[in-house]
């Protein structure tokens, strides 16, 4: 099972050893310890732990550091007259081979994993999710990094990642870890064993192949098939699916997933992600608590991805009013801003434009092109999503089942497109799910529309958007309700620099997975 893309930011060498300890004696600690010194003290750790006499250890760390002497030494020459034979017991290397983490399978185990400072160059979550399928039974992962990453001090952000996502993967560190003298340097080590009273679930990033367990629980929860709509969602680009599961017995009982989305504000990019396709199965919904499965998966995904120094700066999502008050009391979300729906059941009676809505069936990349910057600069000052034609085509024009309107506010005389409107027609009303249009022309772009309706026998239009901007579409005749959505705020986001947020953020049904 491959991870998918290359976890590994900066370069590093990983290395499957095996190692011959039929005599292994418990060693000495010496202070300070050269690089060969630390290598033994590592190895026999393992040794001392683990009833074999043989061990499969996969080892790494990353070039940029000062312990890199470990694995040089290992790597150079015949590995029996160098970093091995430095250690108190009868040791042999019979097989070193080099590959990235995410890249070894499920088939290869070890008794231990080794990793020299992994916070710098392999997210965590991979280093302990991952780790569940490489390690025997009783197999143990050994952190080595600076003391103060690896306090015993709660309120410690670095401490808490490793115990956390630890904790998280079915893990525990039995005992504080240990401080030794490496080279000059105070380096800290600890060691990670399966937690045995630990048997509920356990989190991990998404992998190739996973998708099956997906629908699997997507068809369980509701009762229908997603295959499809899973590939439109999560491959239609080579970005890595950003999706976190939780397992349970091998059982995938609940995932929390996002689609990268990004935004304008003040006429610079932000990255953001649409949260969808939360669910958890039925039998895994009594563990509805603050240390429970919903509440694990969501605050490893919202950890791992969004904040200030993340990938993603602000997540937004449209949950219910039950799932929210449920996210609200697990602390995960805030509640913040409503979609109203302005509904209008009679068009016969609105005001006639002077000329309707024409429907497009070019679809221009230069025309959506220029009337998404127009409307960008006119909602400078708005936390805008960004609606140019890579989006729009991928979002509509390529969904796998939905099939969109597009309707275009066109110039007097040039019939130069000006404005443009996605709908969805059903059972005699339609719905305005999304426009690309300037600000100042909204209100004539809904003129046209209802034009455009009524020569269709079409007199109910139904719109939803975020409750800052609902004035922007009535003239005050629709009726304007609370939709029963709302978006709330990710306490994790980071939009310090965003004033006023509430007010900010421009919304629609299409910026949603919904329609």
């Amino acid at each position: 099972m491959n991870m998918v893309g290359s976890t590994i930011g900066l370069k590093q060498r990983l290395l499957r050893i095996t190692i011959d300890i039929s005599a292994g004696v418990q060693p000495e600690i010496i202070s300070p310890l050269s690089a060969c010194d630390f290598s033994s003290l590592v190895i026999s750790l393992c040794a001392s732990r683990l009833d074999s006499e043989q061990l499969e250890i996969l080892y790494g760390e990353t070039t940029t550091h000062g312990t890199n002497d470990v694995i040089n030494g290992i790597t150079s020459g015949d590995c029996s007259d160098r970093i091995l034979s430095h250690s108190p017991f009868n040791s042999t290397c019979s097989e070193i081979t080099h590959n990235r983490y995410e890249d070894y399978q499920p088939n290869c185990k070890f008794d231990a994993i080794i990793f020299i400072r992994p916070s710098i160059w392999v997210p965590l979550y991979h280093l302990f999710g991952h780790a569940r399928e490489l390690l025997k039974g009783s197999g143990v992962i050994i952190i080595v990094d600076s003391p103060e990453e690896l306090v015993d001090d709660p309120e410690s952000s670095l401490q808490s990642g490793y115990m956390k996502l630890a904790d998280r993967s079915g893990f525990r560190r039995p005992h504080p870890h240990m401080t030794v003298n490496l080279d000059g340097a105070v380096t800290a080590i600890s060691i990670f064993e399966r937690n045995p009273n630990k048997t509920g679930a356990y989190v991990r990033p998404y992998c190739d192949g996973d998708e099956c367990d997906i629908n699997k629980l997507f068809n369980t929860v509701f009762h229908k098939d997603h295959t499809k709509i899973w590939k439109w969602k999560f491959r239609h680009s080579d970005v890595n699916p950003c999706i976190f599961l939780a397992y349970q017995e091998n059982d995938l009982v609940a995932q929390y997933a996002g689609i990268p989305r990004y935004f304008q504000y003040m006429a610079q990019p932000i990255h953001g992600i649409q949260i969808c396709d939360i669910m958890v199965h039925p039998k895994a919904r009594l563990q509805m608590k603050t240390d429970g499965v919903f509440s694990s998966v969501t605050k490893t995904f919202l950890e791992e991805y969004v904040g200030k120094d993340k990938r993603f700066k602000i997540a937004y999502g449209f949950p219910n009013l039950r799932h929210l008050k449920l996210a609200i009391r697990l602390g995960i979300y805030e509640e913040v801003i409503p979609l109203l729906r302005l509904r209008s059941t009679d068009l016969t009676l609105r005001p006639h434009s002077r000329s309707p809505a024409k429907k497009l069936k070019d679809y221009d990349p230069a025309v959506f092109t220029s009337v998404w910057e127009e409307m960008d600069k006119s909602f400078y000052g708005s936390v805008l999503g960004r609606r140019d034609f890579p989006y729009a085509n991928w979002r509509y024009l390529r969904h796998p089942s939905n099939k969109y309107l597009f309707l275009g506010l066109q110039s007097r005389w040039l019939k130069k497109v000006r404005g443009i409107a996605v709908l969805v027609i059903q059972n005699n009303t339609a719905t305005l799910i999304d426009i690309i249009c300037p600000k100042k022309l909204i209100p004539e772009l809904i003129g046209s529309i209802e034009s455009y309706l009524r020569n269709h026998s079409i007199v109910t239009l139904e719109i939803m958007v975020t409750g800052g901007y609902s004035q922007l579409f009535s003239d005050g005749s629709y009726e304007i309700t609370h939709s029963g959505i709302v978006i709330p705020r990710c306490p994790w986001q980071d939009d310090t620099y965003i004033s006023d947020y509430k007010n900010r953020l421009f919304l629609m049904l299409g910026d949603s997975d919904l329609y």
